[in-house]
Parts: C-alpha cells; sequence; structure tokens
C-alpha cells in the first residue's frame, strides 16, 4: 500500500487541455464512408481507363519458362485494384487499361512463395473484360431510411454530429482528470514501495506471457518485433504503475477526508439504468466515489488556458 506522507490537492492551478471541436469536414467524412459503403459497383464507360480503387472483372492465365502453372488461371475474376492481394506489381501494371484491352504482366515470385515458384520470374496474360467503380451518386435520404434508424440526410448528420460532441467531451474531461491526479502526485509526497512495484510488474509480464503463448511466441520475441526491449518496457511499466497507486491512493484518501459518501439509492440508480449487476455494487460506490472527488477537485481549483 502507497504511504501518504503530505497530500496536496486544494489551492492548485491546472492547465486546461485543448478540446477538440466538431468540424463540417468530419461530419462529409463521415457522409462519403456511409455512402460508399452502401453504395453499388457499376460498370463504367468502354472508354474509361481502370484506377485504383477500382474492380478489374478479367481473364488472366500465368506462365513460367513459357509453361502454365498450377493455380495461376481464372475465368471472370474480380480483382480490387489497389488491394495488394496479387503479386507485388500485378495490379500496378494494370493501372490505365480499358475494357477489352489485353496485356502480358511480368512479375517476379516472391522468395518465400510455394518452393516451385519461389523467386521466379512469370507473365501473366490478361484479358479486362470491364471495370467495375463505385457510383459517385450523393447520400440520399431513401439509402439513410434504408439502412439506419433515421429518417433522412440531415437527421444522420446531426446523430453524427452530437456522437462526436459526446465522444470528445468525454475525453475532454478523462484528459483533465488525467492532469488533475498527476498535478496531486506530483506536488504530493506519497511513498510506494519497491516490492509492491515489481510485483504488478510481474504479474503484467505473467498475463503477457499466457497470452503470446496462444501464438507461439515468448514475450522476448514480442518485445522485438513491436521494436522494443524487455528492458524498456519494464522501466515504463514501473513507472506506469507506480503512478497508479499513488494517483489511487490520492483518490482514496481525498474520499476520506472530503467525507464523499455514495447512497444505497445511487447505486440502485445506477444498476438498473446501466444493467450492471448488483453483486458489483462495491466496486460501483468506489467508482462513484472515485468520480465524485474528481468532480470536487475540478471545481475547487483553478483552471488556465
Amino acid at each position: 500500500m502507497a504511504e501518504i506522507k503530505n497530500l496536496i490537492y486544494k489551492d492548485l492551478n491546472f492547465h486546461l487541455p485543448e478540446k477538440h471541436t466538431v468540424t463540417d469536414e468530419e461530419i462529409a467524412e463521415e457522409v462519403e464512408r456511409f455512402r460508399k459503403q452502401f453504395s453499388e459497383e457499376e460498370i463504367t464507360d468502354e472508354n474509361e481507363t481502370l484506377n485504383v480503387g477500382d474492380t478489374a472483372h478479367m481473364d488472366f492465365c500465368g506462365y513460367v519458362n513459357g509453361e502454365k502453372f498450377e493455380g495461376g488461371e481464372a475465368k471472370c475474376y474480380d480483382l480490387k485494384i489497389g488491394s495488394h492481394s496479387f503479386i507485388d506489381g500485378f495490379e500496378d501494371q494494370m493501372v490505365g487499361m480499358h475494357p477489352g484491352e489485353e496485356k502480358d504482366v511480368n512479375v517476379t515470385f516472391p522468395e518465400n512463395y510455394v518452393p516451385d515458384l519461389a523467386g521466379k520470374p512469370a507473365v501473366f496474360k490478361v484479358k479486362l473484360h470491364a471495370i467495375k467503380r463505385f457510383s459517385d451518386k450523393p447520400l440520399t435520404d431513401e439509402t439513410v431510411k434504408a439502412h439506419t434508424k433515421m429518417q433522412s440526410v440531415e437527421e444522420f448528420k446531426a446523430c453524427y454530429r452530437n456522437y462526436l460532441e459526446d465522444k470528445y467531451n468525454r475525453e475532454f474531461y478523462a484528459k483533465k482528470q488525467e492532469i488533475m491526479l498527476k498535478e496531486i502526485v506530483k506536488n504530493s509526497e506519497i511513498e510506494v514501495s519497491s516490492e509492491e512495484i515489481e510485483n504488478e510488474v510481474k504479474a503484467n509480464f505473467d498475463h503477457l506471457e499466457n497470452d503470446l503463448k496462444n501464438y507461439g511466441m515468448s514475450v522476448d520475441q514480442f518485445f522485438e518485433m513491436n521494436g522494443t526491449t524487455r528492458e524498456d518496457e519494464t522501466v515504463k511499466l514501473k513507472a506506469m504503475i507506480e503512478e497508479n497507486i499513488k494517483s489511487i491512493a490520492a483518490l482514496e484518501e481525498i474520499v476520506k477526508r472530503e467525507n464523499v459518501a455514495v447512497s444505497d439509492e445511487e447505486i440502485a440508480d445506477y444498476v438498473k439504468s446501466s444493467g450492471a449487476k448488483e453483486d458489483a455494487a462495491p466496486a460501483i460506490r468506489q467508482n462513484m466515489a472515485y468520480a465524485k472527488a474528481l468532480q470536487l477537485l475540478e471545481e475547487s481549483n483553478e483552471w488556465s488556458e
């Protein structure tokens, strides 16, 4: 347990974090994403050329040393250009083709491919039958009605704006909480035993190790894959754990000193509205007490930009 020698949580001045404001561009991007999600691909005019993002409706047949190979041929195949689902260079060479055009696509199989083809050059004879492209038609009320409970594009925009405003407000308040606790911990004298920190570090690594076993990977391999080391991650984890322990200890002490209370009625209302289980009442009481303490801190200290 942390030992609090001196807790300073009053008459502080916190730096107000930046609050993100919803922009019209964000709304337009979501409208466009939704439009594309539910728009249909249409066959383009024969004069159009194949671009990244289009779907090529085509035949292809691959040859290595002038001979066909197994799995290298398909008829009326749909390939999304830019998906990188084919060998490197294949899709790039198709860009600019017209419907009805035939072309030899030259590629080299990667070294880690199937043994019979690995590292070998190949030629794919391709015939483009048609280009499929998503419609550029604007989002309509009918589409919104068909795929949501909303009745119009304007209602969709308003709903998404409300969602973003709520999201940014929650992020803003969470950032304020983080700032308050960091400042209180920095200004106070709170000691945590190295043994407690080490035990938490071990528990975290043990949990990670058990998770990685499902993938046949060790902790050190996982860190190497992510460009870090066990030593570096241990240093960061220790600092994070120490900060968390001190923050919780500070909150618990503030709850005691300020006589923060949570009534049974408040817990019952929360359980009813959230669908939480009644046996979670102790944890709910604790979290609600912390929330009240944080609100008290926010209202009783100064904030400056």
